[in-house]
């Protein structure tokens, strides 16, 4: 009788749908009941969301992701090399890039791979963004969580459209039109001339940022690797890279801008164009070249992070 009243003591207050039999525990078995409060049941659950998140498959769609992401940049310097010289091409942007797979020999195949390992970083990138430093290779600060969320949405479109480019749909060969089109259809309503122009600033103030950060030496994954020289050649790799992908966000930006200011959507630009308009500087292709050497250096270093990350 004590003892019951112990246990009455105990919990009183709390919910009878709460209590649970304890694994074994027989009818009359009043030892054997626990006491599960929602509490506690809501820990669980996040103990539960944070060991998936945690877990070595939600590394291997990051590794997995890393290599597509870096097939594409690779790609997008190959295609930034062709427009510098004048030679024909699909658009130097990412639907040219998958346009250009495409037309290679088992190209439906290899664009199968690209769209998988897209997907891949996009679950990766949408953890990461929903569970912070719970995730591998997360972080609790929010800007990095907003980028990590820009990112999944952004590879989850490459993801779709390569997965319809490889089903047989033509899609969009590249270019800048799609950005003219956007552009003009937004400035044609109220405050549209506005918001063109803040998101034009956005992007340049994000490159801005971008820049800093890579010449800064700020990490964007921490390296699993004993070797000196791997680990120099990493980073080096990743500061050219992303101080070149950064370059390039900030003049698409600049022509966004340039747009609004004129009530011009045909300034607006988007990665081919923006691309195409390197190659017509008074130094002639050898800019665009530098570019796509740089944008061929991020592509090199996600290959590297592939292997090397710390996820």
């Amino acid at each position: 009788m004590e003892g019951a009243e112990t246990r009455l003591g105990v919990t009183r207050g709390r919910q009878w749908d709460e209590f649970q039999p304890a694994p074994g525990a027989g009818p009359g078995d009043q030892d054997g009941w626990a006491v599960t409060s929602v509490p506690a049941k809501r820990r669980a659950a996040q103990h539960g969301a944070t060991q998936a998140a945690r877990s070595v498959w939600v590394a291997r769609l990051g590794r997995v992701g890393l290599g597509a992401r870096g097939v594409l940049y690779v790609l997008l310097a190959y295609l930034a090399v062709l427009v510098a010289f004048g030679l024909p091409n699909s658009g130097a942007d990412s639907q040219g890039a998958l346009h250009t797979v495409a037309r290679q020999r088992f190209g439906h195949v290899l664009l199968a791979g690209l769209a998988a390992g897209f997907g891949a970083y996009a679950l990766w990138q949408l953890t990461v963004a929903a569970l912070g430093a719970s995730a591998r290779a997360g972080s609790d600060k929010k800007a990095k969580r907003v980028t990590a969320l820009l990112s999944g949405v952004w590879y989850s479109f490459l993801c779709v459209s390569t997965t319809a480019l490889a089903a047989g749909s033509a899609g969009s060969a590249g270019g800048s039109k799609a950005e003219v089109d956007l552009t003009s259809k937004v400035m044609q309503h109220s405050f549209g001339r506005t918001a063109v122009g803040i998101a034009g600033a956005g992007l340049i103030v994000v490159g801005a940022v971008l820049v800093w950060q890579a010449l800064s030496g700020q990490r964007e994954f921490e390296l699993q690797t004993g070797s000196a020289s791997v680990r120099r050649g990493v980073e080096t790799l990743a500061k050219v890279g992303r101080t070149a992908r950064a370059v390039i966000i900030a003049a698409v930006g600049v022509f966004v801008v340039q747009a609004a200011l004129t009530f011009d959507p045909g300034k607006a630009k988007g990665l081919d164009g923006t691309l195409k308009s390197f190659a017509h500087t008074p130094i002639g292709p050898w800019l665009l070249v530098l570019i796509a050497a740089g944008v061929l250096a991020f592509g090199a270093y996600s290959l590297a992070a592939a292997r090397y990350a710390e996820i």
